[in-house]
């Protein structure tokens, strides 16, 4: 055995191995990490977001899949979400 694989069997034998991991994690290059093309400036610049007019729909293809357009209007939900928590100071 090389002095290093030594080294790693002496290391493991005195439960040194997890620290040795983490010490390699440490001390290991980091890359940088990039976003694919278009994410990353979303928040630059003064551009307001986009604000959709609305969806143009073929008269077919709504009465096939049942769209029904109705005004919008204020109303309460039949249904709740239930979730446990607490209040933070």
């Amino acid at each position: 055995m090389t002095a290093i694989s030594d080294r790693l069997c002496v290391m493991a034998r005195g439960r040194s191995l997890p620290r040795l991991a983490l010490l390699i994690l440490l001390l290991a290059p980091v890359g940088k990490v990039l976003a694919h093309a278009g994410h990353g400036d979303e928040f630059q610049g003064g551009e307001a977001g986009a604000h959709p007019t609305g969806v143009d729909v073929d008269a077919e293809v709504a009465d096939r899949i049942g769209l029904i357009v109705e005004p919008v209007k204020l109303q309460v939900l039949t249904f709740g979400v239930k979730a446990t928590g607490g209040w933070e100071r």
